[in-house]
């Protein structure tokens, strides 16, 4: 049983198997130049590169794992850091640059073409790893293994390992192929004597000055050349067979000189600086015809996106806090609500990827409005800062605010993350947390109050004899006794009628006072004065002379008391 590849063009034994990542695979044409890199030095053999964070055994020319404690291929295989490619082979399918093109060109065009069997790959495998660890020679540095089968065994193996770093986009008229852009580096390799003698050399595209290839002009790589030593890059051919058994890459039985594996420390060669956001999305896996110029026959190409190196990202995540006395504080939900007068700040923590030492400011700020409000601008016109730069590192992420004390409306906080010199040259950015810290203050209301009435009279006018009553009726509230008896303006609080009385003994006046009225300032010893003057000759004149002391009580819930 056979089961057909990605392209569905040739077929592969059972269990073998490829991994999902976006690939694609380019073959180039034999190249007019033939410019010979320097004979560089020789890779000793070495087993594990110094700082390497898995102990990676890059060059012993197999795949198993060899000293307890170290890795191999076939011990990262679920690691998310390694990658498989796999790649057609024996085929006129196979995609190549176009026949004739210049190495040099930006954008390689693309066609397909079958390959020698000694220079055609069937697996790609990548593995990359940074060391974190701030007491190691190496803290910082990015490795880079790489790993390659061919059809069949090279003697002499020769490819180049390209690095692109996208920054001008992708290429006209593709979907995934980067444009070579300033700074991409390419790592030519060359398995000497068999695959025992590994040779290193590292060129840089440049937008301008001198190229590698003497006639061409730039962009293209240029003419300095850096070769690699033994501290910093490994790798060796596979010396022997390799079972099925011991090759998880693709399962298969190979033959000696058909696998062959580096491994390179990207920050000793100076690809990728030490706690830098250095990265690069693409890398392109050219195998290259016997000869130690990376310009020789450039026969087959696979192309993987994924990242190598530390594409930093910086990240604000906060924590608002609230407080009656200004001394203790507490976590504040979004959206909560509080009371005037209370005392409110605020918390950051910075997360910053891609390097393990930077620092830089953390800046607050507060914005209120009398409508709702669900985020917060730094550079809005209702935002002010509270307090000052508030400095953070990656030994301390943490930051907190000034307090404020906060009236009634609507706020939301804002923090903003600016990366110190250092840390901004690195390539970390600035961020900032705008949303998801809100919350409402309302101002308390109070009740003073002042009970009150308006006080009224009685009078029930009776005759023993004489027939119906006729006449009137007069009031008179005085605010005491002696300007009662008085009679006259003086403390004259209020006066109501004649109101006319007529009909059957005895009849019933009220006030209807609603003019003057009692409080519980103003309550006190109070007289009435009520005058009847008959209108009946055979009736009399009455009065109620100050007898009537209201003598009123009020307290502060209103309850009025009278003696």
């Amino acid at each position: 049983m056979s089961v057909p590849d990605m392209h569905g063009d040739s077929t592969r034994p059972p269990g073998r198997r490829h991994r999902r990542f976006l690939k694609s695979r380019r073959t180039a044409g034999v190249l007019a130049a033939a410019v010979a890199i320097a004979v560089g030095t020789a890779i000793p053999a070495m087993a594990v590169l110094s700082g390497s964070p898995s102990n990676f055994e890059a060059n012993d020319g197999n795949m198993v794992v060899d000293t307890t404690g170290n890795n191999d291929w076939n011990s990262v295989q679920n690691s998310p850091n390694y990658v498989h490619l796999t790649d057609l082979f024996s085929t006129t399918k196979d995609d190549s640059f176009q026949s004739g093109q210049k190495q040099d060109a930006p954008c390689p065009v693309i066609n397909t073409n079958k390959n020698p069997p000694k220079d055609d790959f069937t697996d790609v495998a990548s593995f990359n790893e940074t060391n974190t660890v701030a007491t190691s020679p190496q803290f910082g540095h990015t490795f880079l293994d790489g790993a390659t089968i061919r059809v069949a065994p090279n003697g002499n193996a020769s490819e180049n390992v390209e690095l692109n770093k996208g920054t001008n986009g992708l290429c006209p008229g593709t979907t995934s192929q980067l444009e070579r852009s300033a700074g991409d580096k390419l790592i030519a390799i060359d398995y000497l004597n068999g695959g025992t003698n590994v040779q290193f050399h590292v060129l840089t595209w440049v937008t301008s000055g001198t190229c590698f290839v003497g006639k061409d002009t730039a962009p293209c790589w240029g003419s300095n050349v850096q070769t690699l030593a033994a501290n910093s890059a490994e790798g060796q051919a596979s010396q022997s067979p390799i079972a099925a058994a011991d090759n998880l890459i693709n399962n298969l039985a190979l033959q000696a000189g058909q696998f062959a594996e580096f491994g390179v420390d990207l920050t000793a060669a100076g690809i990728i600086p030490a706690n830098s956001c250095q990265s690069f999305p693409q890398t392109v896996w050219e195998s290259r015809a016997s000869g130690s110029s990376f310009v020789s026959s450039t026969e087959d190409v696979s192309v993987e996106h994924h990242t190598i190196g530390n594409g930093c990202t910086s990240a604000v995540s906060t924590n608002p806090q609230s407080s009656t006395d200004n001394t203790t504080f507490t976590n504040l939900a979004n959206n909560a609500s509080l009371s005037s007068g209370t005392f409110v700040r605020d918390q950051a923590t910075v997360t910053v990827t891609g390097v393990s030492v930077w620092g830089g400011n953390v800046d607050f700020y507060l914005c209120n409005s009398t409508s709702t409000l669900t985020s917060c601008s730094p550079t809005g016109s209702n935002a002010t800062q509270i307090g000052g730069d508030v400095a953070v590192s990656n030994t301390s992420a943490t930051a907190t605010s000034a307090s404020t004390q906060v009236t009634a409306g609507s706020y939301c906080w804002a923090a903003t993350f600016t990366p110190d010199a250092s840390t901004s040259t690195a390539g970390v950015p600035s961020s900032s947390s705008t949303t998801g810290e809100c919350f409402s203050v309302t101002a308390p209301t109070s009740i003073a109050t002042n009970p009150w009435f308006y006080p009224q009279d009685r009078a029930v006018i009776s005759a023993s004899s004489g027939g119906n009553l006729a006449g009137s009726v007069s009031f008179k509230l005085f605010d005491n006794n002696t300007d009662c008896t008085a009679n006259g303006t003086t403390g004259l609080l209020y006066a109501e009628g004649p109101d006319a009385v007529s009909g059957a003994s005895p009849q019933t006046v009220d006030t209807s006072n609603a003019s003057y009225r009692v409080t519980s300032s103003t309550a006190a010893n109070l007289y009435w004065r009520v005058t009847y003057m008959s209108a009946n000759a055979a009736q009399t004149d009455s009065s109620s002379v100050c007898v009537e002391n209201i003598g009123a009580t009020i307290t502060a819930d209103g309850t009025v008391t009278f003696p």
